[in-house]
């Protein structure tokens, strides 16, 4: 997997965004309740799909919009293997 923030130039010095509850990807405005839905609704994750697939074309901010400072596919992961331990 590529490092989705390789991209990131000067922007590194930028203030790291305020965390917003229940927001999972900052880059492409997902939340934890949007994820869960959508595999419920598809039994896959179209989401973690696309966001993987916006990644590879080096679309994503991570480093400054996500509060964490780092890709958000392993927390929509996170959300998406909590849904399948709850079945």
């Amino acid at each position: 997997m590529s490092d989705c923030c390789s991209n990131s130039s000067s922007t590194d010095t930028l203030e790291k965004a305020v965390p917003i509850k229940d927001m999972v990807c900052y880059c492409f405005q997902h939340t934890g309740k949007e994820i869960k839905a959508d595999f419920i609704k598809h039994n896959k994750s179209l989401i973690e799909i696309n966001v993987r697939q916006k990644v590879k074309e080096n679309l994503c901010s991570c480093k400054i919009l996500n509060p964490k400072g780092k890709c958000c596919l392993g927390d929509i992961r996170k959300v998406i293997k909590g849904i399948e331990i709850e079945d």
